[in-house]
């Protein structure tokens, strides 16, 4: 039997997709990544973060059918946690929400011997919020690892708290919760590649739930792991504190590239989004990064149009982001979620204005990126080469999230020291040292 994997969404989609695969490849079954080749079962992992996604996702089911019309769907997330009986009339196989995940290897494997018609239905009834699930952990002996990618992200926390106006999120995977350190450093122990990624859905929240915590953990990694190159997933400002940048800084192999969730530079809009936290805080922390990594990349997440943005909350926004010299900016134009509180909000920006706005961060983006870029010039980055293109340059990404290519030889998933020479295509070019 053929499995194939395909996979929507955000890094801990990716990180649970990886632990079903591993889970079938210890069963003995084999598995293709993707639409990479015609599989006899589909196993689509699925988002629901905009409606965006949650549309991919079922134009995907399309695509799966295309490539074999007699292929057995699993479809498994947020977006058949969300909306399972759009997947029931497309006609998939089998549907899983967020908490039972770790189902799909079972039901792939004994798939010719269950009733096809049969739907498992999500972990709860609406409204879903407060659910405990398993978190997968198939990483013994290093089976969890992931040879085709040149990191390997480790998930710690999964679930939100925040219950931010515009996100759909915390209902669909419920509260936060986090794994132990005991069991995290376990999966680190048999981590073969040379970068580690810690991931979670809101990752600042870990350990709050157990008694542990984010710089635990980190002062933990070091001791066990201190060959490792580390770096971190998203954060919350609020998480940016001394004791944390401490401990990162007492790691030789950390990459000070922090991305941190703004949403909006107009602190009536952070308020209407229940972000918890104002412009002048969010600078604080900023400033508190600097202090500690010179040069380290800031990276931030932008909503364009929620429902309260006025034409001035908007310039704030983008004066703001101006000011405090992002490296890159992640920009969303807002998707209206049902069941959240932004959702019924009469205030709305038309379709056309949001387009402009996104237009406006965009050209700010490219601006901040390039002057990033530019500075590095003349620097030693340390760099993860991951792929060779066609031009025969390898590339791939600096301790600062910059990519860099290389004519030079270099070994795939190998961490080089390079001299950055100058600016090439979206990132830099180098020579080895």
């Amino acid at each position: 039997m053929i499995i194939s994997l395909v996979n929507l969404g955000c890094k801990v989609n990716q990180y649970e997709l990886q632990s079903i695969k591993a889970a079938l490849k210890k069963r003995g079954h084999a598995v293709i990544d993707g639409l990479n080749g015609r599989a006899d079962v589909y196993i689509l992992n699925t988002c629901a973060v905009t409606g965006e996604a949650e549309r991919k996702s079922r134009q995907f089911v399309s695509k799966i059918k295309g490539q074999n019309a007699d292929a057995k769907i699993i479809i498994i997330g947020c977006a058949a946690e969300k909306d399972g009986e759009s997947f029931q009339k497309k006609g998939v196989d089998f549907i899983i929400g967020t908490a039972n995940k770790n189902k799909a290897a079972d039901i792939a494997e004994n798939i010719d011997r269950l009733d096809t018609s049969y739907i498992e239905r999500r972990g709860v009834e609406p409204p879903f919020y407060g659910r405990r699930d398993s978190l997968p952990t198939e990483y013994e002996s290093g089976e969890f690892a992931d040879t085709d990618r040149a990191r390997q992200f480790v998930k710690i926390q999964d679930g939100c708290d925040n219950m931010c106006a515009y996100c759909i999120i915390p209902y669909l995977r419920g509260r936060s919760r986090s794994r132990s350190v005991a069991d995290i450093i376990g999966e680190i122990r048999a981590v073969r590649l040379n970068e580690v990624v810690l991931i979670g859905i809101n990752l600042g929240a870990f350990g709050k739930d157990t008694g542990e915590s984010l710089k635990g953990l980190i002062r933990q990694i070091r001791l066990e792991r201190g060959d490792l190159r580390l770096r971190l997933g998203s954060l919350e400002a609020s998480v940016i504190d001394e004791e944390l940048l401490t401990e990162l800084k007492e790691l030789k192999n950390f990459c000070p590239h922090f991305h941190l969730s703004l949403q909006s530079g107009d602190d009536g809009v952070l308020k209407d989004m229940n972000r918890r936290y104002d412009t002048r805080f969010f600078a604080e922390r900023v400033s508190l990064i600097r202090r500690f990594f010179d040069g380290a990349a800031i990276t931030a997440d932008i909503i364009a149009g929620f429902p309260t943005e006025s034409a001035q909350a908007h310039a704030n926004t983008l004066k703001f982001a101006r000011d405090i010299g992002f490296s890159d900016i992640h920009i969303f134009p807002y998707s209206k979620r049902q069941g959240t509180r932004a959702a019924a909000l009469a205030a709305a920006v038309p379709d056309g204005e949001i387009k402009n706005r996104v237009a406006e961060l965009t050209r700010l983006k490219l601006d901040l990126k390039d002057n990033y870029i530019k500075a590095q010039i003349g620097k030693r980055l340390d760099v993860l080469f991951e792929e060779q293109n066609g031009e025969g340059l390898y590339s791939g990404y600096s301790q600062n999230y910059v990519r860099v290519y290389t004519g030079d030889l270099v070994a795939e998933k190998e961490i080089y020291a390079m001299q950055i020479t100058g600016v090439y295509r979206d990132g830099l070019k180098a020579a080895k040292i």
